[in-house]
């Protein structure tokens, strides 16, 4: 969908009160992080980003970094 589809589908579900959660999914990078969370999706599948890293430490220590500038700099 990318973040215009994303942002599109979240705001068109707020304005009709439907209240379904919605996931980013597929070839989501770390720098993809904080701008998909802005779009009002409820989370982000990162399978596919950890599986091709081979669980390094690292690269899920990205994503959480990623995930916690979020956090304090939104409060959500």
């Amino acid at each position: 969908l990318g973040l215009d589809g994303y942002r599109s589908l979240c705001q068109g579900l707020k304005e009709k009160a439907i209240a379904v959660p919605v996931f980013a999914i597929g070839g989501i990078t770390a720098a993809d992080i904080v701008p998909l969370l802005g779009t009002g999706v409820y989370g982000i599948a990162l399978s596919g980003a950890l599986f091709n890293k081979q669980h390094e430490e690292a690269a899920v220590r990205i994503f959480t970094d990623e995930i916690e500038r979020y956090e304090l700099t939104t409060g959500r």
